[in-house]
């Protein structure tokens, strides 16, 4: 499913304790290594697990997702494919995904 996402910029930088950056915590989490940015049609590489949020979405939740820095950077609506983790400590936490 394509959701509309924009960046959050006023959280903190604080890492997730348990997977010491937040793109760790997106790949563990997601089960899953990445190598792109997640902005449809973006080929970059993704460098970052950005703070995000789901556009009109009521109640603000935020969430990780891995970005290229361009697109980190963005105040700009993005289209993405729903592969959001939620930005706070989870199960899966430290758990590196399989090969």
């Amino acid at each position: 499913m394509i959701i509309q996402i924009t960046n959050r910029k006023d959280v903190s930088e604080e890492i997730c304790e348990c997977c010491d950056s937040w793109m760790a915590h997106w790949e563990n989490n997601y089960g899953e290594d990445t190598e792109n940015c997640s902005v449809n049609f973006c080929k970059n590489k993704a460098e970052v697990g950005a703070h995000v949020g789901i556009v009109d979405d009521e109640f603000e939740d935020i969430y990780i997702i891995p970005l290229c820095k361009s697109h980190n950077s963005s105040e700009d609506i993005m289209m993405v494919e729903d592969r959001l983790i939620p930005a706070y400590e989870l199960d899966d936490c430290d758990i590196a995904p399989e090969d």
